[in-house]
């Protein structure tokens, strides 16, 4: 359980104003959660259960679950009221889980020259700006709708509430492209409750602001004041500023203790207790809502945040990646695939990275930078990158303003497969986790399907078949004779336990020509045994081996005899033309040849009509 003690208000206050206060006596605990037992496993779902105590705080819940304990996918996030007692979690029905993103990308529009992105929990919220405007997405990307905040405002960040109906903009100056002046516009900070519909002006001062951050519901702001700007022959212009904060949704404002500088970073936990901000004066961490202050790092360039706020990580210039376990307090270098680096995401527990370098592309980590893999998009120069909270999408922003979007494969359930889940309880004292419990789907049938046999010839075929082990190891033969008695079957062929359909495939010989067989494919395993329904074949009379006519000779009245040999009770058919450049198609029947004597393999061909023509040419097939 990772956690902090904080003291903490009466309940009564507590909800009103979401967040703890520091000046009481009483201590609150992180949500004790507790993963229970699944129920109902069936071959391609399970029904996952859980309950939490909150411990008097407001609490955000959910399970994750996966194939193994990074699990990789979250079901729904849920917002508990503080209380004092534990609350059963409805079930959460799973048929599906979910793989790395990046192995295919789809372009999701959005407007041209945008600079900034940013994800709601789930994935289907999207904020994007472009200076002068905002565009928002409730689908994912599939549609774009222009927000309506006043444009008289330079945009410099926006911040999602967990469910992305809550925005909150962050805007500053911004310089005119004439290199003797600077235009000032309106900077404030505006917020929006209904998908950037409708916009209200907060009480934050009018100033340069230049980054905001908001908490799961939206109610907890923070916000940073900085700006720089160099337009030659002009001297260089710092504005330097300070960190305000906002606990009901920007209604009021409280400017922090950190220090002016010129910030250009901030990021939050969901609840708005831990806070890092990054300014020039290096990296500045808070664990109590902004209310003191600690200089962390001197050189970081990016930084990213768990939902506790107890996992960090950021990128320092030279494109190395650091992360803290506790809070930004010490920091550890991890392995970097990076040298430019722009931008850097998490999900919600820190485990997941996503980094962008402007010349290498996007590298992603699912063990919190140990190992990368690049997941590159086919396009260059990337500037801004945003998680889902369980990192199962990544949406990415180019330098053309072109947004593209990466989603983890959906994989069904499996027949006989261990699967891992946990419930995650967080609120602003900490991280409460349920511990991991598992489930094994029910194993699969194992299932014989039986095939048309092929390559029938007078003495041997081949059988066909298809087949399921249901995840065991599996037995899998043919069965085959004159009748469904049948009274033979091939060697059987082990097979390992698998979830995917095989193909079985197996050549008998020894058979008699002219003759119907009866087969059937049988799969047997620990689990089940299964037949294959009745097939039959029939065997031909005899079948011909390859041979040359021989002996061509005219006899009596021009009439063209040809022999050759081959198996005896085969038939054969004779074909003739006088002139080879016509398809064999077009060539005339002459007739079939004869056996002569019967039983001996020799066949002769009389052609009556070779009176007239010079030439002839023959082709014999069969029958």
């Amino acid at each position: 359980m990772r956690h902090k003690r904080i003291a903490v208000a009466l309940l009564s206050l507590l909800s009103m104003i979401g967040r703890p206060l520091l000046d009481q006596t009483t201590f609150a605990d992180p949500p004790t959660a507790t993963t229970l037992a699944a129920s109902s496993p069936s071959m391609t779902n399970a029904t996952i259960n859980g309950s939490v105590n909150p411990n008097g705080l407001n609490t955000t819940v959910y399970f994750e679950y996966g194939l193994t304990t990074q699990y990789g996918k979250f079901g729904p996030i849920t917002q508990l009221p503080a209380a004092n007692a534990t609350l059963a979690m409805p079930g959460l029905m799973i048929d599906s889980v979910t793989g790395p993103v990046g192995n295919s990308w789809i372009n999701i529009g959005g407007p041209d020259f945008s600079s900034t992105i940013v994800s709601s929990a789930d994935g289907t919220g999207l904020a994007v700006g472009d200076g002068r405007s905002i565009w928002t997405s409730t689908n994912s990307g599939g549609s774009w709708n222009q927000a309506t905040p006043p444009t008289t405002n330079y945009w410099e960040s926006f911040a999602l509430s967990a469910d992305g109906k809550q925005l909150a903009a962050a805007a500053g100056y911004q310089s005119h492209e004439a290199p003797n002046s600077l235009i000032y516009l309106d900077g404030g900070i505006w917020t929006s409750t209904n998908d950037g519909v409708k916009w209200a002006q907060t009480s934050a001062p009018t100033t340069n602001w230049h980054a905001i951050a908001s908490s799961v519901d939206g109610t907890h702001l923070a916000a940073a004041i900085g700006f720089f700007y160099y337009f030659p022959p002009l001297d260089p212009l710092w504005i330097y500023g300070g960190i305000w904060t906002s606990s009901n949704s920007g209604v009021t404002w409280t400017q922090t203790t950190a220090p002016f500088a010129v910030w250009y970073t901030i990021v939050s936990s969901i609840y708005g207790d831990h806070l890092s901000v990054l300014g020039d004066f290096g990296v500045w961490i808070s664990s109590n809502g902004g209310d003191t202050w600690t200089m962390a790092d001197t050189n970081f360039r990016c930084l990213a945040m768990s939902a506790d706020g107890i996992r960090q990580a950021a990128l320092d210039p030279a494109g190395d990646i650091w992360i803290s376990g506790d809070g930004g307090g010490t920091w550890t270098q991890t392995s970097s695939p990076v040298s430019f680096p722009v931008s850097i995401a998490s999900s919600w527990d820190g485990t997941r990275l996503a980094v962008v370098d402007s010349l290498e592309g996007i590298f992603t980590s699912s063990d919190r930078g140990k190992t990368w893999t690049n997941i590159t998009p086919p396009f260059s120069r990337w500037v801004s990158i945003a998680f889902s909270a369980d990192g199962s999408q990544l949406v990415a922003l180019n330098s053309d303003g072109r947004i593209y979007s990466s989603r983890g494969a959906v994989i069904a359930l499996a027949p006989g497969t261990t699967y891992h889940y946990q419930l995650v309880g967080i609120n602003s004292s900490g991280t409460g986790l349920g511990g991991d419990q598992t489930f094994t789907t029910s194993p699969g049938a194992a299932v014989a399907t039986t095939l048309s046999a092929d390559q029938v010839a007078s003495t041997h075929a081949t059988l066909n078949g298809s087949l399921t082990t249901g995840g065991f190891t599996t037995a899998a033969w043919f069965n085959y004779g004159f009748t469904t008695n049948y009274g033979s079957f091939t060697t059987p062929i082990q097979l390992g336990g698998t979830n995917t359909p095989l193909a079985v495939s197996n050549w008998i010989g020894g058979l008699s020509p002219e003759t119907t067989y009866h087969y059937q494919l049988v799969v047997s395993n620990s689990s089940a045994t299964s037949l294959g329904v009745d097939q039959t074949f029939a065997t031909s009379l005899h079948e011909p081996v390859p041979f040359s006519l021989s002996n061509p000779s005219r006899l009596y009245f021009q009439v063209f005899q040809l022999s050759f040999t081959n198996q005896s009770g085969v038939n054969f058919t004779v074909l003739g033309t006088t002139n080879l450049a016509i398809p064999f198609t077009n060539w005339t029947v002459m007739g079939p040849a004869v056996e002569s004597p019967v039983g001996s393999g020799n066949y002769q061909y009389y052609d009556n009509q070779n009176t007239k023509a010079s030439t002839r040419y023959y082709r014999v097939r069969s029958p």
